[in-house]
């Protein structure tokens, strides 16, 4: 599988997770918010 598949995959799951927590709209917001920097590259990359 590319390496873009697999980042890609564990992304959704990790936001699938976040929303999953079951918590308020803001926290929830926060949760889904932190995933991209987690889990795509940043632009120097």
């Amino acid at each position: 599988m590319p390496r873009s598949l697999v980042t890609l995959t564990d992304l959704v799951a990790a936001v699938r997770q976040a929303v999953d927590a079951r918590t308020d709209w803001a926290d929830t917001a926060g949760l889904v918010a932190d995933q991209p920097r987690a889990h795509l590259p940043g632009p120097g990359s």
